[in-house]
């Protein structure tokens, strides 16, 4: 695409993602109305279940099941996707690159990856665990934060450091 074509899907994507986060005011606040502070709070996972019990409020079993699988859907793609994108980055650049000096076969990455998944798994259950009662809306943030402090560093030396290439 040319640099054009790129800025408007980076506008694009700008403005959804805005419109995503002030829906989720608007989810909170609509469920503070219509389901109550009360009942939120009463219910397993507090403030965590608001969007669940909107739902329920709104359309009853049936929109209550499309919220939760649209949720499990999320939830597993980005299990999926952050698991395979961090192991083959374990067996292929760190792996690959930096313990065997770019003389490992592609048998060893492989093998190299499956192990990484599972140690990323166990380190993933056992952060999991320790967020157990944690405000979602609070853990979200803290992703974010810890996104953009991995890729601050990389947009900034890209900008500006004509040496930063692959």
């Amino acid at each position: 695409p040319t640099s054009q074509q790129a800025r408007k899907s980076v506008e694009w994507a700008i403005w959804l993602i805005g419109g995503f986060y002030l829906l989720t005011l608007v989810v909170g606040y609509g469920a503070a109305a219509l389901v109550g502070p009360d009942a939120i709070l009463a219910a397993p996972g507090k403030a965590n279940s608001a969007a669940p019990l909107l739902a329920y409020e709104l359309g009853g079993s049936v929109l209550l099941g499309v919220v939760s699988g649209i949720a499990f859907a999320t939830i597993l793609a980005v299990v999926a996707g952050l698991t395979i994108a961090s192991s083959a980055t374990f067996a292929h650049d760190l792996y690959n690159y930096v313990f065997r000096n770019g003389q490992a076969t592609p048998d060893e990455e492989v093998k190299v990856a499956r192990w990484a998944a599972i140690g990323i798994g166990v380190v993933a259950i056992l952060g999991g665990i320790l967020a157990y009662g944690q405000n979602i809306a609070f853990l979200v943030a803290l992703a974010f934060a810890v996104a953009a402090s991995a890729n601050l560093p990389t947009i900034l030396y890209s900008l500006f450091w004509s040496r930063f290439n692959t």
